[in-house]
């Protein structure tokens, strides 16, 4: 009997340490957009996946048929520049922390990129002159 409750102990020290570790190792990681989800055509911006867990990799993923996938490394953040931008670029974004080649992170939130028209043709003019 002496020797079963040492067992017992060990058993539930591992498993508490177990369901600890998978608890912190699926993190959600943070996504946002610089300098902002609404860009015009031909500027450039930044994805930034931030994970809190220590990891290595990173995925950018855009959501769609073609969808898109960028890798980036840092330890708790990478960034996934973009650009210049079109039109083509628009749409949902969700990035991913991985740990390992196994074991990666709950998606991010998702974040819409919004491109709009082009650079050079911002004039607030109407384009059709017969335009009341």
């Amino acid at each position: 009997m002496s020797s079963t409750l040492p067992a017992l102990l060990c058993v539930g020290l591992c498993l508490s340490q177990r369901i600890s570790a998978q608890q912190q190792m699926y993190d959600t990681p943070t996504l946002s957009v610089h300098p902002g989800p609404e860009v015009i055509s031909g500027e450039k911006v930044t994805f930034y996946c931030r994970l809190d867990t220590a990891t290595s990799m990173f995925l950018l993923l855009k959501e769609g048929r073609s969808s898109h996938v960028q890798r980036g490394y840092g330890k708790v953040q990478a960034e996934f520049p973009l650009g210049p931008v079109t039109t083509a670029h628009r749409g949902t974004y969700r990035c991913f922390g991985s740990y390992n080649n196994h074991a990666w992170s709950f998606p991010s939130e998702p974040v819409k990129l919004l491109v709009t028209g082009d650079i050079e043709n911002t004039s607030l003019a109407p384009e059709d002159p017969t335009f009341p």
